[in-house]
């Protein structure tokens, strides 16, 4: 109903004005295990001026200068003066699906359970969980093009090596890019090789600094050899990427916990070429050729021990994927014609991660067998 307020009126002369404390009732005072300690000893009145609540204590200083809505209702109950007893709840880790593309899908973000010690009352009472925590999800994916179009991608691990500018030429030569997930030590001894890359217009990703494995490294190592692996690449190319291939794939759920602002996705492949087990460039041609299907990405290896093998096998893996009906694309072009898990990755070239978000912890296993 529409009612007339004197110039200047706050609320609580409102309130005065129609009587309103004496037409709807007060809620109760609960002591702490929700029992009633005081019948109507608690909010007098529920009031929002509209739809934002005001406290009892604001009433006097809420100035009404016409136009507002107000909403008065019984009042709430409320809870004694209590002592509260928190506990942080902590984030798990959880690790969900299957491809070779890995990325932090939901931020993990503390919980809260509490315990209330009554003043009046003087019960204590365990409110639970009142803050639920939020699990971090690692979601494995795998790229599938619309319509299942024929796109793969081509990567090379360990580089620069001697054997690069040779892999570049035949790339130019074909009309067709790569993205080289290149070693930070590598990259510092052949900056003007690993910058090539990047002119050529290839995609670089890091391949962490040394090639050695992070699995069973401490937390400080783990973080150390991505984080001078990212600052290697940049410095001899220019290129920021937070793009990660962990050397020999091996990045485990402990890895992801330690690291997870490191790196925007973690990288593997569908198929691996086998050219470093040096079995000649016909077995190495025909285990991607046999293989391939559209989303694939390709492991080549960017070494000068397979440089030989590479450099034969190359040409004629590209000319047999072309003939084949296949555009082959960096690995960020890969994701963007699967227009689902593009949105999801936003961008593979940078991470940030929520202010509020914390590292999470392993899940417990229940497996109890020995």
């Amino acid at each position: 109903q529409e009612t007339a307020v004197r110039v200047g009126s706050t609320l609580q002369n409102l309130i005065d004005d129609q009587e309103l404390a004496d037409t709807y009732d007060a809620g109760d005072l609960l002591a702490v295990d929700d029992s009633v300690l005081t019948r109507h000893g608690g909010e007098k009145l529920s009031v929002k001026v509209d739809g934002k609540r005001i406290k009892q204590g604001k009433w006097k200083g809420r100035e009404l200068t016409g136009g507002e809505k107000v909403t008065v209702k019984d009042g709430r109950d409320t809870y004694e003066k209590h002592e509260v007893q928190a506990t942080v709840i902590e984030p798990k880790l959880k690790v969900e699906g299957t491809g070779a593309i890995e990325y932090v899908k939901t931020w993990g973000i503390q919980g809260r359970s509490e315990v209330w010690v009554g003043e009046q009352s003087g019960k204590t009472q365990d409110r639970g969980e009142v803050v639920p925590a939020t699990d971090c999800v690692v979601e494995c994916a795998s790229v599938a093009p619309k319509g299942n179009e024929k796109y793969v991608a081509l990567t090379f691990d360990e580089g620069p090596s001697g054997a690069t500018k040779q892999i570049l030429q035949v790339l130019k030569e074909k009309g067709v890019t790569a993205t080289f997930f290149l070693s930070g030590d590598a990259a510092e001894a052949s900056p003007a090789t690993a910058k090539a890359i990047v002119d050529a217009g290839c995609e670089v990703g890091s391949n962490s600094y040394r090639d050695e494995s992070l699995k069973g490294q401490d937390r400080d190592a783990v973080r150390e050899q991505i984080s001078k692996g990212t600052e290697a690449i940049k410095s001899a190319t220019g290129v920021k990427t937070m793009l990660l291939r962990a050397p020999y794939a091996a990045f485990d759920e402990q890895n992801w916990i330690d690291a997870m602002d490191l790196a925007s996705a973690v990288v593997s492949w569908n198929i691996d070429s086998g050219d470093w087990l040096l079995n000649g460039a016909d077995e190495q041609v025909s285990t991607v050729l046999d293989s391939v299907t559209p989303g694939n990405i390709v492991l080549l290896t960017d070494s000068d021990e397979c440089a030989e093998q590479t450099l034969v096998a190359l040409p004629q893996i590209i000319d047999g994927l072309i003939a084949d009906g296949y555009k082959i694309v960096t690995l960020s072009d890969l994701v963007k014609t699967d227009a689902s898990l593009s949105k999801k990755l936003n961008s593979l070239a940078k991470v940030t991660m929520p202010k509020n978000a914390v590292f999470p912890q392993l899940a417990e296993d229940d497996d109890t067998t020995d």
